[in-house]
């Protein structure tokens, strides 16, 4: 299959705990053999390097094939390796690759940020004029859920001539958010006047060999001062309200704090631009924002707008709502409501999002401006299935009363088998949604949101058999079988799951005999001991490439060698699920 593929990449995301936990390690199931006589058509018995035997696959279709290592050691961040592995074509004596993964030297990153403000005082600053701060290291990945943060602290140093931050990180490529801090031995107060804003500074590459970085701001790149106008009804409540500018991408605040509390006038905000900068209204619970783009918003481009709040504050209206499934009120249910569009002042670029639980009654009590919403409720307990739907907010009575009726969870059923068709006792089933590709801030709230679909998992029965509730739409079903049972993962990727299939009939499942990735991991230090090892290939929809889906899991053992079962192929284009009889 084609495949795209991307520099050395690392990162630290967390591990998920129903890959490869102790849980599922209740399988007794396991795929040995002395001889190749063992191992019926397609398969051959293979010695590996942990001494044991096992029936290997004779042919497969997987092709290239993405492994990810996260160790235990240092920061933890994991490695992905795009080249180190393809499985594709026969071999008769059964397919066993043996691997060397050599993972890189962390490089000592040190840096500093100078600040270009005159008027903060000496004793907030060190004599080099770089300021304390916290430092957010973001690893990029353009491709896959391979991006990884590393957070270090800078201080001023003792001798008050420095203040330096200083991290470990894989070398690659960086986006290194920078937010000021009080000095330790100072107040708030003593330091009101900031040293600078946050910056959030983009495509920093980090190599051996580096010596201390200063970032020191360009002459073209200093911070930029807004001029917000907000206007509102007479009598209007903005206390603990925040006015912000927002990178895009990770969420980041690029604005310094307001020395005084948000009032209706003229307004100003020191900040530091990034491309497609937001503006952010947020209430002080958090629970209420509102989100524009600023360079629509300043359409003059001159740093000056106007923001108006009629629409935002004084036209909220009290909504109530319920939600029910099966007759029963849905208590302790998540609620996301964003707007999709809005009416009046607020429809300029704005979008409107307010965050809710519903009650021991299944109610919901939020205030809302007239508009057109997108709602996403999930429930906390499985069983009920998650619900998106569009709310129209016109009055109080335009809305009011609405009650959500939330389906049951469809519920997928098959069974089990091994190669010689014998029914899996406790194998483990796990369904969640397929990797999406759109993750950053702005997808988050200025986009509508998609339909959440949580991860599920459920255990075989005695003969193999499964019944596992799953919300609806595109899910990933995998039979998530340990590695140490030396069969590899059952994997369907992109399964088309609806409510109007209650019962999903997947019928006989075989669990297939692998094809095998061995080896060592080690790193300068040597063997990497109790590494978590990942294997991910693209799926695909006709000719187009689509998301990763995770196909296999181990761990090293003390010596850092590791065996990973792999199926020889997986679904690449899923059917749509049928309905069981």
């Amino acid at each position: 299959m084609n495949f795209h593929r991307l520099p050395f990449i690392v990162t630290s995301i967390a591990l998920s705990a129903c890959s490869i936990e102790s849980a599922f390690e209740t399988v007794e199931h396991n795929n040995v053999c002395v001889s190749d006589s063992d191992c019926g058509e397609g398969a051959a018995c293979v010695v590996l390097l942990t001494e044991q035997s096992a029936c290997a696959a004779q042919s497969s279709e997987l092709g290239a094939v993405i492994l990810q290592v996260a160790t235990t050691s240092g920061n933890g961040a994991s490695h992905v390796f795009y080249e180190s592995l393809t499985l594709q074509g026969d071999d008769s004596a059964g397919l066993l690759k043996n691997l060397d993964l050599r993972l890189p030297e962390p490089v000592s990153f040190s840096a500093t940020m100078t600040s270009p403000s005159s008027t903060a005082p000496a004793r907030c600053k060190a004599a080099d004029q770089s300021i304390p701060l916290k430092a957010v290291l973001h690893r990029r990945a353009d491709f896959g859920p391979f991006r990884s943060d590393y957070a270090a602290e800078a201080v001023i140093d003792a001798e008050g001539a420095s203040a330096p931050f200083t991290i470990a990180v894989p070398p690659g490529q960086y986006d290194v958010y920078l937010q000021p801090k009080v000095p330790a031995d100072t107040t708030v107060d003593e330091c009101a006047a900031p040293a600078a804003p946050p910056r959030l500074v983009r495509d920093v590459i980090i190599t051996e060999g580096m010596g201390i970085v200063e970032f020191e701001p360009a002459a073209d790149d200093e911070p930029k001062t807004l001029t917000a106008m907000l206007t509102a009804p007479e009598g209007s409540e903005l206390t603990g309200w925040a006015l912000e500018i927002i990178d895009p991408t990770y969420g980041h605040v690029l604005s310094e704090a307001p020395s005084a509390e948000l009032g209706v006038g003229e307004q100003t905000i020191r900040y530091y631009h990034t491309p497609k900068p937001l503006v952010r209204l947020r209430d002080g619970s958090g629970e209420l924002s509102v989100h524009w783009d600023l360079e629509t918003l300043d359409f003059n481009s001159d740093n000056t707008v106007v923001i108006d709040l009629g629409d935002l504050l004084a036209a909220k209206m009290p909504i109530d709502a319920h939600v029910i499934a099966d007759n029963v009120p849905v208590a302790n249910a998540t609620v996301k409501i964003q707007s999709i569009s809005l009416t009046g002042s607020a429809q300029n670029n704005a979008t409107f999002t307010v965050t809710t639980t519903t009650d021991e009654a299944g109610g919901i009590a939020v205030e809302l401006v007239e508009g057109t919403y997108q709602v996403i409720i999930v429930p906390e307990v499985s069983g009920v299935a998650t619900h998106s739907t569009e709310w129209e907010i016109t009055s109080p009575d335009g809305g009011s009363g609405k009650g959500f009726v939330l389906e049951l969870q469809p519920i997928l059923k098959g069974n089990v088998v091994d190669p010689r068709f014998d029914p899996i006792a406790l194998a483990p089933i796990v369904a969640g949604p397929s990797q999406s590709t759109a993750n950053d801030y702005f997808s988050q709230f200025l986009v509508e949101p998609p339909t959440v679909i949580r991860q599920l998992s459920s255990i075989a029965a005695a003969d193999g058999s499964f019944t596992l509730p799953v919300d609806p739409g595109a899910i990933d079903f995998v039979v998530q079988l340990p590695s140490e049972s030396l069969y590899p993962w059952l994997v369907v990727p992109g399964l088309l799951v609806d409510n109007s299939v209650p019962n999903v009939a997947l019928g006989e499942l075989q669990v297939r005999y692998p094809a095998i990735a061995q080896g060592e991991i080690s790193d300068v230090s040597g063997p990497a001991p109790f590494a978590v090892v990942r294997a991910w290939v693209q799926s695909k929809t006709g000719d187009e490439l689509g998301p990763l889906v995770e196909i296999g899991a181990t761990t090293t053992d003390a010596f850092g060698l590791f065996v990973l079962p792999l199926p020889p192929s997986i679904t690449l284009e899923a059917p749509e699920a049928t309905e069981a009889q």
